[in-house]
């Protein structure tokens, strides 16, 4: 029989982190859930790759997933409610998990460098430090380790333990009031200090025999421990520990101990995980144990079936949940005697099992289930039982033959010999295959319709439609243990034997080993587009091309490469156990896991690329999917669609003709009310699979270098089960040359590194190469560009690309300083010259000129304000101190957890003399000696500027004074670099400030003999007159506040003259002709 099975979908509109633009979607296998945690109205509910929040009292829900919030992981192992209310959760696989006012935080890699993996046991401690047990780098049986966090940092107290607590693959702990823990390791009870373990009871003291162990311990009040024992019959017994007394409060009995919880009068309740009627559900320890079978609870559901106790409320409430092999997972609540029943449920019931995928030439997806496989066609998800087919196994692979359309299921059976169900498009026809039913991994289609089949034991079979062979050790040089199997298109086998390597076999008799020759661990082929033959070792993965074997290292694999794929762009997709999924382009490789994508789990067991260009990746209990063009899942399914064309519509009639009118590629097409984005394709085609309904289509103007025939758009109605086709036409406004070029600028400030754009746009059919020249006025400094420049000069740059598509544009940008003094509105050139080829011959060349408006102050020793960073005042001597102000916003979508900003100083200041000087948030603070200053803000939780513009922001200030003996005039320049997170470094504007030395400072009512400027009252309530000397007469005169900002300027009139109207505050007064200048400072008061 088969069952029809709706997935759960949650959607995502896409993701902004690292370089993995796209959409994700992810379809989860929830039977069960893992942990439960009461929170006044609220109860936490942990799945294997989600997290529930659910009211007990509105019934509000909400489920926090990777692709919809900042989640990460798949399976939650423990949560815990903080002292402050938050909650922290423990994960399988994404480390420690923080949610605290709508922010998810992220702990994942320490800065030891180690990964945090398969957390239990999450518990706080009186001073609020959180203890948890985790595997670190490794998802090993043994490889526990006991955490600390408190104060933003972790402590692994490894080296404290020693070997005295063992394996902490079972244990339980608890925490007493003055903080230390207590543990319970087989034969011992254990007290942890923080520094030092204490054995505080044996299996002697507590009279236990050595077939005997302990499993639980709870903290009981009046310094009572309780104690829970297993013997090799797995039945469990209680002990009491009060006053160094060890009583025993239970015999032996039948039942799994799930948990302990505390109870008045310092007793304790028991709470068991029944698998038999027989067994309890719960016991109350006082002075007598009293047990509670399932036949007591009250009438109970039909979906209930021996339920277990998962947590207790403050009255006595208890949360019971179906036992997880009946795969019900809604929650229910037994108080006062009655039940009450939570729809809990986060996800359609089912037991996917996804470990290999394929798609058959229908469009469905075939995937494997546990003792079961799923036929996925897009819209519904039939579920085929192995029991209906006799079958006592699982699947190993699929294969989908493109000839005929069959598709192949191999099996591991170990009832029968039929080991292969050949789907025909309408029926299952069982295949018998000879020999052991351990391992049947892979198979192969040949150009005759032979069948290759890859058996683990018992080497390679082929049928021929008539008879099986076999070759093995007996008769080949390859070993009994092949694992998979491959065919080139020359008709050789490819095939990986486990033991030796990777074979080829014509499939007559000539065998050839092709390698490696020493630590194979090959257990998967995949061929490429260009018949090169990959497979994988320790390390990475090796690559087969006629006679080179290439190995492709992978830096950081704890385990071999999985599987890979390769998409119609050439990428090359690897799936790794705890690394996630890697994309490689020949030269690079980026990789997506929990930290820098939506992708739920480290945990990859093998990818698949669909015909839509989808990239699923299998994470055992789920799969997710991912598609960097940006299209949301759910349009790739329905089984209704809306197709078009945008093109060129030379008449302007709105019709389009195949044979005359031109297709436009790369256009952007909205589907309204959903908003969603279809990219055109190479021909203009765009195509949106989605529900019957009403929708709108448009083409995003902003996006395009066409205009629509119909700005408006058109609507569309699609019927069920209907293709509908709606085309777009658009044309060029104006003269459109094939290509063009654009130089795109604004207003350079003196001192400030400002950006220069070049829009290099191909409005041909044809794919082009191109060579950039730019050059710039002397005056103007080319920092860099984005892409960078092959060659990079200072007053110039060239940079070349390959395959410009069709209707496209490149936007080329070059990073501008200048630093020189000008006088106001000065005008400079930029020249750019631009080559381009078609298949290496000439297409066409375009040069333009363009010039840039330079605004500058007219005292160029201060820089103009900015929005980065600010320096304030012009330095007037050796002693006076110069200061900065780096200001900084989360403009990005999440919160910012951590920040870093970098300021590498000028060399013209004495690093020693930086002075602190303010900062928006706690930061730690280091200088180097060689001048490199470190503002750390652990924890600052900046908020999107989207969701608070005034909490998104920062800064942080500091003064610093010049160095000893640099000449007069010199320029000191700043610039810092931020970092958050992971995310790509920012850098600030640069500020520029010049050393003037031959300035003094003023004294009030007369010339000091070295002055040449009297300034006076000063200090002043707001007006203040100014006289110079003869040098000076006829100058010019601007005061500056201490950010650079000129607020006053003027002229003197014989010598003299006066400024009005200055609020409270310091400031700088500057006179100056074409021959002398002087500056002074003033304060004004009120």
């Amino acid at each position: 029989m088969h069952y029809i099975l709706a997935f759960f979908l949650i959607m995502a509109s896409g993701i902004t982190t690292y370089s993995q633009e796209g959409d994700w979607s992810l379809f989860n296998a929830e039977r069960y859930f893992t942990e439960i945690k009461i929170d006044g109205d609220y109860l936490w509910a942990g799945t294997n790759f989600g997290l529930l929040r659910y009211n007990m009292v509105t019934g509000d829900r909400k489920v926090f997933l990777s692709t919809n919030s900042g989640f990460k992981g798949e399976g939650v192992e423990a949560i815990e409610i903080a002292p402050d209310g938050s909650c922290w959760v423990g994960s399988k696989n994404a480390g420690l998990l923080h949610y605290r006012d709508g922010v998810w935080k992220n702990y994942f890699k320490l800065d030891s460098g180690e990964f945090l993996t398969w957390i239990s046991k999450l518990k706080f401690a009186p001073d609020g430090t959180l203890w948890f047990v985790s595997n670190a780098d490794s998802n090993c049986s043994g490889c526990q380790h006991l955490f600390s966090f408190k104060g933003g940092s972790f402590t692994n107290h490894d080296s404290n333990l020693g070997s005295d607590l063992g394996s902490l693959t079972s244990q339980d702990f608890e925490i007493d009031d003055e903080g230390y823990l207590w543990f319970v390791d087989g034969g011992k009870v254990l007290r942890y200090t923080g520094n030092t373990a204490v054995t505080e009871f044996t299996k002697s003291d507590l009279g236990l025999g050595l077939s005997e162990s302990l499993i639980k311990i709870k903290l009981g009040e009046s310094g009572t421990i309780w104690l829970v024992v297993k013997n090799t019959s797995n039945e469990t017994k209680i002990l009491k520990i009060h006053n160094g007394e060890v009583t025993q409060q239970s015999d032996y009995i039948a039942g799994t101990v799930s948990w302990l919880a505390s109870k008045e009068n310092d007793g304790l309740q028991v709470f068991y995980a029944p698998s038999t009627l027989s067994e309890p559900i719960y016991a109350t320890v006082d002075s007598v144990i009293n047990y509670h079978l399932i036949q007591e609870l009250p009438d109970l559901p039909p979906q209930l079936i021996l339920p277990r106790v998962v947590e207790v409320g403050e009255n006595g409430e208890m949360l019971l949940l179906p036992h997880s092999s009946y795969g019900y997972s809604d929650i229910y609540k037994l108080q006062n005697g009655s039940i009450v029943e939570y729809e809990s449920t986060v996800f359609d019931k089912n037991d996917l099992l996804a470990l290999v995928m394929a798609q058959d030439c229908r469009g469905n997806y075939w995937i494997s289930g546990k003792k079961s496989f799923f036929v996925f066609d897009g819209h519904e998800w039939d579920r085929y039982d192995l029991d209906s087919f006799g079958i006592n196994g699982s699947v190993s692979s699929f294969v989908a033959d493109e000839n005929s359309c069959d598709v192949y299921v191999i099996l591991e059976n170990y009832s029968s010999d039929v080991r292969i169900l050949k789907y025909d498009g309408s029926a299952f026809v069982p295949i018998s295959v000879p020999g052991s039913g351990v391992g049947f991994y892979d198979l192969a289609i040949d150009s005759y319709g032979g069948i290759w089949v890859a058996k683990y034991l018992d080497g390679l079979a082929h049928y021929d439609g008539v008879n099986w062979e076999i070759f093995d050790e007996t008769n080949s040089p390859i070993s009994n243990y092949v694992t998979s199997i491959e065919i080139d298109q020359d008709g050789n086998i490819w095939l990986v034997d486990n033991g030796k390597g990777v074979y080829k076999f014509d499939g007559v008799s000539g065998w050839e080993f092709v390698g490696p020759s020493s630590n194979p661990v090959a257990y998967w082929l995949f061929i490429d587009d260009q018949g090169a033959v990959w497979t994988s070792f320790f390390g990475g993965v090796i690559k087969m091309i006629g006679d080179e074997v290439i190995k492709l290292n992978i830096p950081g694999l704890i385990y071999p490469v999985q599987g890979m794929q390769q998409d119609e762009s050439g990428n090359y997709w690897f799936a790794t156990l705890f690394r996630g999924a890697l994309k490689y382009d020949g030269s690079s490789i980026v990789e997506f896991n929990i930290r820098n994508s939506q992708i739920p789990s480290n945990f990859v067991a093998n990818v698949f690329v669909d015909n839509f260009q989808n990239k699923w990746f299998l994470h055992g209990r789920s799969l997710s999917v991912y598609n960097e063009r940006g299209l949301i899942l759910p349009s790739l399914f329905a089984k209704q669609e809306i197709v078009g064309h945008v093109f060129i519509d030379e008449n302007q009639n709105g019709e389009y003709d195949l044979n005359a009118d031109v297709g436009v590629q790369s256009e952007k097409v909205v589907l309204l009310p959903d908003s969603l984005i279809a990219l055109t394709n190479f021909d203009g085609e765009f195509r949106f699979k989605v529900p019957p309904g009403d929708y709108h289509l448009m083409l995003d103007s902003s996006f395009s270098s066409f205009e629509p025939v119909n700005p408006a758009g058109s609507s569309v109605t699609l019927p069920p089960d209907t293709t509908v086709e709606q085309n777009l036409a658009v044309y060029a406004s104006g003269e459109q040359e094939l290509c063009d070029m654009e130089l795109v600028n604004g207003m350079i400030n003196c001192g400030n590194a400002s950006n220069f754009w070049i829009l290099i746009k191909n409005n041909s059919s044809s794919y082009l190469d191109g060579v950039l020249n730019v050059t710039v006025d002397d005056r103007i400094h080319i920092l860099g560009s984005t892409p960078p420049a092959d060659i990079l000069n200072e007053n110039s740059l060239q940079i070349h690309f390959d395959s410009l598509k069709p209707f496209s544009t490149l936007a080329v940008s070059a990073e501008l300083f200048f630093s020189a003094a000008m006088p106001d509105s000065s005008k400079f050139y930029i020249e750019a010259q631009l080559k381009l080829f078609e298949n290496g011959l000439p297409f066409t060349e375009i040069d333009r000129t363009t010039w840039v408006d330079m605004e500058c102050s007219m005292v160029d020793e201060i820089k103009q304000v900015s929005s980065s960073i600010d320096s304030a005042g012009t330095v007037v001597s050796d002693g006076d101190f110069l200061y900065y102000k780096i200001f900084f916003r989360n403009t990005q979508n999440d919160t910012v957890f951590n920040l870093v900003v970098i300021d590498t100083l000028d060399p013209n200041l004495n690093f020693q003399s930086l002075k602190f000087e303010a900062s928006s948030h706690d930061c730690d603070i280091v200088v180097s000696d060689q001048g490199i200053v470190k503002f750390v803000f652990e924890e600052i939780n900046l908020p999107p500027k989207v969701k608070d513009p005034a909490g998104s922001q920062g800064y942080v200030a500091f003064s610093i004074i010049p160095a000893e003996g640099i000449p007069d005039s010199s320029l000191i320049l700043n610039r810092a670099q931020l970092f958050y997170g992971m995310d790509p470094v920012i850098f600030t504007n640069y500020t520029n400030t010049r050393l003037i030395l031959d300035e003094v400072s003023v004294t009030v009512g007369k010339y000091p003999d070295h002055s040449n400027i009297l300034i006076f009252p000063n200090p002043s309530t707001g007006t203040i007159f100014i006289d110079v000397n003869q040098s000076l007469q006829g100058a010019n005169v601007a005061v500056f506040d201490l950010n650079g900002k000129i607020v006053q300027k003027g002229k003197l009139t014989n010598g003299s003259g006066y400024i009005e109207g200055l609020q409270p505050g310091f400031y700088f007064v500057r006179v100056f002709n074409d021959k002398h200048g002087a500056v002074a400072k003033v304060l004004v008061m009120r």
